[in-house]
């Protein structure tokens, strides 16, 4: 497991000395992530956070949770809604 800057603190107390996380499923009929698609997608963050687009994403992210909804007037900017 990897944190990031951002990562909140609040969370320290409850994850794994060992960094590793163990997933289970109690439901057989609920599958577990694909461990390929676990790879693929931290191999992306590393390279998103290595790059420095991390951050601007997370700015798109903040502003788009900000904005909730399309202005009556007509001023939303949809390019940051769509992630343009």
């Amino acid at each position: 497991m990897r944190r990031y800057r951002k990562f909140p603190t609040l969370y320290l107390p409850i994850l794994p000395e060992d960094d590793v996380v163990k997933l289970t499923s109690h439901d057989p009929s609920v599958p577990l992530p694909s461990p390929t698609l676990l790879g693929a997608h931290a191999a992306i963050a590393r390279i998103l956070h290595a790059t420095g687009l991390g951050e601007a994403i997370d700015k798109i992210m903040e502003e788009r949770e900000a904005i909730g909804c399309l202005a009556l007037d007509g001023t939303t900017d949809v390019e940051v809604l769509l992630l343009i």
